[in-house]
């Protein structure tokens, strides 16, 4: 399907420095994404039992079909690959998948009530003190059901993080905020809907990624989201001096354009999957738009594997100014996993 967006962003990153393209950790998703996204665009996006696994790893769908997620620009994932779907095996395959997918579905509609079951006091907690509206778009199946009303559990995630941090340092006072590595868009999403002070936004991620979120926001927002065949023309990113709404969705080399101060700063997982020199630019761009006032809010999760990510405590070394509170809060749907919160100010 033909994709100008994505072609341009593309075209452009094979001329741009290492440390704005995808790392280690994402180069092997991010090629078996592209091929995703030209098959399948953003339709279905979020579904776990549909065939389209462009948001693989930063969504919140499964995949089934692990053919759909592996990058084939070596000739060992392409040979291997046709040879599973020229022979016998394919239907073998086909055959496991199916059945997967009949498993998945009965999985999905028990999942439903899972939450609302084993933590109805926070699930009832977050739906009072938030809006949490249009959660379930794109083919969302990854639902909870609460007060006879469904929710997307990913969302109601966010949410929970979004809530820790807000009885720590408050949003309320922000007029800007930019987030680097968003997924494919949910937290901004609940951003807008909450804080309705902040009407200025800056999403940063690495091609193919930040065609998904793009796409997705637009689906939301329409004509207020810029993205980077706008902004590719422009010699500075800065916003308008009005109330009105801006989220402009950039590649990672377009950040050095920006000369709007920013309030808020949000990472969510992302840093630590980094490599260290790609961190440390993003702290150098950060403390060029940040201001005195401006808060810091990254998140990390725990069981990470020091192979593919960097300790979590690591991400504050590069950040020199800045003064970090961090603390650890269990998950809102697994009480044996962790989420590490690092909140800071310049001091």
């Amino acid at each position: 399907m033909e994709n100008k967006l994505l072609d341009v962003l593309l075209t452009d990153q094979e001329n741009v420095a290492d440390i704005y393209k995808p790392g280690p950790y994402w180069l092997k998703k991010s090629l078996s994404a592209i091929r995703e996204i030209k098959k399948n665009g953003i339709d279905n996006l979020r579904s776990s039992t549909d065939i389209n696994s462009a948001a693989s790893s930063y969504g919140d769908n499964t995949v089934i079909d692990a053919r759909t997620i592996l990058e084939t620009t070596s000739l060992q994932n392409r040979l291997g690959l046709a040879i599973l779907n020229h022979t016998p095996l394919k239907r073998l395959f086909d055959f496991q998948v199916d059945t997967t997918r009949n498993l998945l579905k009965t999985v999905l509609r028990l999942e439903k009530n899972e939450l609302a079951l084993s933590n109805p006091e926070r699930l009832s907690e977050l739906i009072e003190k938030y809006k949490l509206e249009n959660s379930i778009n794109l083919g969302c199946d990854r639902i909870s059901t609460f007060k006879n009303k469904d929710y997307s559990k990913a969302y109601l995630e966010f949410l929970d993080l979004i809530d820790i941090i807000e009885k720590k340092k408050t949003l309320k006072e922000c007029n800007s905020f930019l987030e680097i590595g968003p997924g494919f868009g949910a937290n901004i999403h609940l951003i807008e809907q909450n804080f309705s002070n902040i009407r200025k936004f800056i999403v940063i991620d690495i091609v193919p990624n930040v065609w998904v979120v793009t796409e997705y926001l637009r689906k939301l927002y329409g004509e207020s989201v810029k993205d980077y065949l706008l902004t590719r023309k422009l010699k500075e990113i800065k916003f308008k001096d009005d109330t009105s709404l801006e989220i402009f969705v950039i590649p990672p080399w377009e950040i050095v354009k920006i000369i709007s101060p920013i309030d808020c700063f949000w990472n969510a997982n992302s840093f630590v999957e980094m490599s260290p020199k790609i961190v440390m630019n993003y702290a150098e761009e950060i403390k060029r738009i940040g201001t005195k006032k401006s808060l810091y809010n990254f998140i990390t999760y725990d069981e990470f594997d020091p192979k593919t990510t960097f300790l979590p405590d690591k991400i504050q070394e590069y950040f020199i100014d800045i003064k970090f509170e961090k603390f650890k809060h269990i998950t809102l749907q697994n009480s044996d996993r962790e989420n590490y919160f690092y909140i800071g100010k310049i001091v």
